[in-house]
């Protein structure tokens, strides 16, 4: 009996404001996970991401980060976090 090991979904954080669209990053991707769109890197199959980081290494300008729990810090326009709802009497 053969067990199938649970894929493992990988965190991509992508900065757009640092990306100059240049596509590095997509051709060194083995598993075809980025693309281009409006001349900026995008994610386009999250689902075949190894976690290589052959992006996240190529990238010349520290636009992609693979499974990195500290990304977030280094973007300018940070994703909001929802505000918790307040209940009203």
């Amino acid at each position: 009996m053969t067990e199938e090991k649970a894929k493992k979904i990988h965190s991509i954080t992508i900065i757009t404001e640092n990306c100059k669209g240049c596509g590095i990053c997509v051709e060194f991707c083995p598993t075809h996970t980025l693309g281009l769109k409006k001349g900026k890197v995008v994610v386009v199959n999250p689902e075949s991401c190894t976690g290589c980081q052959l992006c996240d290494l190529r990238c010349p300008d520290f636009a992609i980060m693979v499974d990195n729990e500290f990304a977030v810090k280094f973007m300018k326009n940070k994703p909001q976090q929802p505000e918790a709802q307040k209940d009203e009497d």
